[in-house]
């Protein structure tokens, strides 16, 4: 699996989930990073960084 193809996968689980907890999702692709913003006001970051073990 590449980074995209989970950035996607990742991407697609948080979109279609209960629509009472996520109000929107910032994609930012040059960061490799969302921005997740909840109904209730906190926001989050996630960030994709592939590591090399």
């Amino acid at each position: 699996m590449e980074l995209d193809d989970l950035k996607e996968l990742i991407f697609d689980f948080l979109n279609e989930s209960d629509g009472s907890l996520i109000a929107d999702i910032e994609t930012m692709e040059r960061e490799n990073t969302f921005i997740v913003k909840t109904v209730g006001g906190n926001t989050f970051e996630i960030e994709f960084r592939e590591c090399r073990i």
